[in-house]
């Protein structure tokens, strides 16, 4: 707010957060439950994990969504400093990647998203706010996490 970048931690996948461009965000783990794999961000877009945001939802569906690591706030809190300082190199390939995921979903998914299926998110919410070419993701995340963004 007010142009103060922001490190978002343990945010949950849900369409409707506001970011500038000089935050960044640290998704939550997506657990499914019954194989205790973390799932990829494809793989949370994917399975219309996006749309829900209970308890509830996230157990009917074999899914726990777990806080972040301790060493990944201290990675995330490290990396944050560095960009504020001009001395974090972003990775043009993470963010494009992270970014794309996103505006696929924003361009071929939800005009078409029967109202049924958007549970959580209001009827008239056809966008999905990660798809944003200044959304930021956490960097030392992915690469800690290389798995996160799917495979190449």
């Amino acid at each position: 707010m007010l142009g103060i970048p922001a490190l978002m931690v343990n945010c949950q996948v849900f369409p409707t957060h506001i970011l500038k461009p000089s935050d960044v965000l640290m998704f939550k783990s997506y657990i499914e439950i019954s194989s205790g794999r973390a799932l990829s961000y494809p793989e949370i877009i994917e399975r219309n994990l996006w749309s829900g945001a209970t308890a509830n939802y996230f157990a009917e569906r074999d899914i726990q969504v777990e806080e972040n690591t301790p060493e990944d706030l201290t990675a995330a809190t490290l990396e944050m400093i560095a960009r504020l300082e001009g001395t974090f190199e972003v990775s043009a390939e993470i963010d494009t990647r992270f970014r794309k995921i996103g505006q696929d979903l924003e361009a071929n998914v939800l005009p078409n998203m029967p109202l049924e299926d958007l549970h959580d998110i209001s009827p008239y919410s056809r966008m999905f706010s990660f798809a944003g070419d200044w959304n930021n993701i956490c960097q030392s995340y992915c690469d800690a996490h290389p798995e996160y963004l799917g495979t190449t």
